[in-house]
């Protein structure tokens, strides 16, 4: 799946990446974070997925969309 990076913003000591997509990243490498804002939402579903452990591609949870 390709991601579309679209911003920067500081956070502490590092600055997490913001990219678009629809699922979390399964390639490439990421840092704790990272965040990829989901480009088709629905209601009740995941809004974005933030990455919890940096790595090949890291640990991934999603944050839903409360009803």
């Amino acid at each position: 799946m390709a991601l579309d990076e679209f911003s920067f913003m500081p956070w502490g000591n590092t600055i997490p990446r913001w990219f678009l997509g629809t699922a979390a990243p399964t390639t490439g490498t990421y840092s704790v974070g990272d965040t990829v804002w989901n480009n088709a939402p629905t209601a009740g579903g995941v809004l974005c997925f933030v990455c919890t452990t940096g790595g090949t591609p890291g640990t991934w949870k999603n944050v839903v969309i409360g009803a």
